[in-house]
């Protein structure tokens, strides 16, 4: 069952629940009128084309709100860059892993269930590149301008911190520290209910977690300024080591060391910041690059294994088939 989405989203409204092994085309999730490309993919799956298999559902509560839930497996590897429209996205990821790049920043999500919020104020490129079988437990609500458009005045004056995350700009975090937004999500992904009921239980939590979101919020916008200053500058300086040169990076202690800290407290400092481990977020960056390399350059793999930080080439193929689902000599067909 499928109907248009709402204005401002770039999702189809649709509801996949046939077991397991039921079909999911990328027409199904996207929008017609969503721009997407696909990045060096020699036979592109089409918009009609079978993308992944399993449980679907992405549902217009009301003006402006979407929820999404899904279980399902990646049928095909999806590297592309699709175009989003000004929104906020509230998402947890339970099971499975994913990455995608906002404006030349790679982010990483948490999983383990934690909550991580995207705001787009401005239609925006994501690049999203994940290999097939990756499966993905998940459950996330999408706001548009729409939905700040209805209720009295003083509902809008008490949702204008939510309402700001949509002036121009990007910005993402994780919410480790909001175990109600977690709980929320995790409900949403786990509906007891059928038809009606379903979509009024839905509604429920969907509006729960936008007045939870707001009381997070505060005064402040998501980002590291919620850590104290000197915790949030580590979590800082050690990103942009990171994302300048990932293959420099030994080890959490010696970043530690050259940063003037200590490992536990940059660790903590990092992952409460950006909603990953450390070195979860190195072993990505390193990957990617090796990625370019193998794309970009005709360097032997031995030698690009070198430069992302891998002393030992097998250990460099192991992790990317892990995370590509392909080994690296497939990238050059």
């Amino acid at each position: 069952m499928k109907n248009p989405a709402p204005d401002g989203s770039p999702y189809r409204d649709i509801v996949v629940d046939d077991g397991p092994k039921a079909a999911i085309a990328l027409r199904d999730m996207l929008r017609d009128e969503i721009a997407c490309t696909f990045r060096d993919a020699p036979k592109p799956p089409p918009r009609n084309g079978v993308v992944a298999a399993g449980r679907y559902l992405c549902k217009t509560l009301r003006s402006g709100l979407q929820c999404l839930d899904c279980d399902l497996e990646l049928a095909a590897t999806l590297d592309m860059v699709s175009v989003s429209p000004r929104c906020i996205r509230v998402s947890a990821l339970f099971e499975g892993a994913s990455s995608w790049e906002v404006a030349g920043q790679q982010h990483v999500h948490p999983g383990q269930g934690i909550a991580q919020i995207s705001a787009l104020g401005q239609d925006t490129p994501i690049g999203f590149c994940e290999p097939m079988g990756q499966r993905y437990r998940m459950a996330g609500l999408l706001i548009t301008p729409g939905f700040f458009d209805q209720g009295p005045e003083d509902l809008q004056d008490g949702l204008k911190e939510l309402r700001a995350l949509l002036d121009p700009g990007v910005r993402h975090c994780a919410l480790p520290g909001a175990p109600a937004l977690r709980e929320i999500l995790a409900r949403l992904h786990a509906v007891p209910f059928q038809g009606a009921l379903a979509d009024l239980y839905r509604e429920s939590l969907a509006l729960g977690l936008v007045v939870e979101l707001t009381r997070h919020l505060g005064d402040r916008a998501p980002g590291p300024a919620a850590l104290p200053r000197r915790s949030a500058q580590l979590a800082a300086e050690a990103k942009a080591r990171i994302d300048a040169a990932p293959e420099a990076v030994p080890s959490a202690l010696r970043l530690a060391h050259d940063l003037g800290t200590n490992e536990t407290t940059l660790r903590r400092a990092f992952k409460t910041a950006h909603g990953v481990r450390l070195f979860d977020y190195v072993l990505e960056r390193r990957l990617q690059m090796g990625r370019d390399l193998l794309r970009d350059t005709a360097l032997p793999i031995g030698d690009i294994a070198w430069r992302c930080g891998y002393g030992d080439p097998a250990n460099f193929t192991h992790a990317y088939r892990r995370r590509f689902g392909c080994p690296p000599r497939a990238e050059r067909g």
